[in-house]
């Protein structure tokens, strides 16, 4: 080999052992992993947007681990009003788009079909924007509540996929029952996690609003069955009994609904409050009504209720901005409210008061009596 053809190999083997040998190139963004989950905009997030000459208000929630595919958490309009939950449907850079679903209230018609953005600005502000046939809507949001890691907190999966727990109790049993409102079950957990999940008979009866849930006088479940003018009883065997409530109780008015807080009475009865027929009412075991008190402003909206520490039936008129106190044996008295409170739900505190929630007062109130 001559001279000339040595020198050309050496210079070769040098390429080779450099090439081996050299750091490995650093990624560029375009390589980087992608979000698959909204982790980086966990919590709640509110501020005012504009469409047009209209602002509003919106407040959203998006809950930690939101993957693509799944529920984010709640969005809520007060003053259109429209609210419902925001599914994830992608990401791209910090921006994730969602959409809307679950809507209640004059969000508008399906005809109207919304393309939907929250975007993570470097200020740290969350930009919504909104886009329909009829323009534009946006707003920069700030986060109120952070969703901060919690080491106490344990999640636990349920079988059935999007069934969005409404209401939730402590059964006689030592377990825990809930309402599964999107794919109408009952659902019921152990305290170490075990779940058990009962399909209710008649298809499409529970409501999608929240599901309210009660144990009874029997020691069985109580649930409201409002789509279908009916409530269901299950036993902790898992033994639904379904009871049709009379036609009067079929909502006239899309606020009202046939039964809405359900409480187990000191009488052995099981006591509930009607928007339908804007009254409390008093059922057997057996799904009979036994009494039916009317309240005397048309169209109170009774919502919440709780069996106060004197033994009477304590309950909120949530479109009367009262309070009413109601004994077994049906005597009335109500309390006024400040006006627009929209009280909703009701419980006895340690104190004895009778404590409630004012949604739109944004307050607690107390009631002694």
């Amino acid at each position: 080999m001559n001279a000339r053809n040595l020198l050309v190999s050496a210079l070769m083997l040098i390429c080779v052992i450099l090439s081996a040998c050299a750091p490995a190139a650093t990624p560029t963004a375009s390589a980087a992993i992608a979000h698959t989950n909204a982790d980086t905009i966990a919590g709640t997030w509110s501020g005012t947007a504009k469409g047009g000459d209209f602002s509003f208000q919106i407040t959203t929630t998006i809950g930690q681990s939101c993957e693509i595919g799944s529920v984010c958490g709640p969005f809520d309009i007060p003053s259109i009003p429209c609210s419902g939950v925001w599914t994830l449907t992608g990401i791209s850079g910090t921006t994730y788009q969602v959409q809307a679903g679950n809507l209640k209230g004059k969000c508008g018609t399906g005809s109207d079909a919304r393309s939907d953005s929250l975007q993570l600005l470097p200020d740290g502000t969350l930009l919504y924007v909104s886009k329909g046939s009829d323009g534009e809507e946006k707003g920069a949001l700030q986060k109120i509540i952070a969703q901060a890691p919690n080491s106490q907190l344990v999640e636990y999966e349920l079988p059935t996929s999007a069934s969005q727990p409404g209401g939730i109790v402590a059964g006689p049993d030592g377990a825990l029952w809930f309402v599964e409102t999107a794919v109408n079950k009952i659902g019921r957990i152990t305290t170490d996690g075990v779940v058990a999940e009962y399909p209710v008979p008649t298809p499409r009866a529970i409501d999608t609003d929240q599901g309210f849930l009660a144990v009874g006088p029997d020691g069985a479940l109580w649930f409201n069955e409002d789509l279908v003018n009916q409530i269901g009883r299950i036993t902790t065997a898992g033994d639904v009994t379904e009871y049709k409530l009379p036609d009067e109780f079929k909502p006239t008015r899309e606020e009202d609904s046939p039964i809405r807080a359900l409480v187990a009475g000191p009488d052995g009865a099981l006591w509930v409050t009607s928007s339908s027929v804007n009254a409390i009412v008093k059922l057997t075991m057996d799904g009979r009504i036994a009494a039916k008190y009317g309240l005397p402003k048309a169209g109170s909206g009774p919502v919440g209720m709780a069996v106060g520490s004197d033994g009477a039936l304590w309950f909120v008129e949530s479109s009367a901005n009262q309070i009413g106190r109601m004994t077994l044996d049906g005597k009335l008295t109500e309390y006024a409210l400040p006006e627009n409170s929209k009280a909703l739900r009701m419980t006895v505190g340690a104190d004895k008061a009778m404590w409630f929630t004012m949604f739109s007062a944004n307050k607690i109130g107390r009631t002694l009596f």
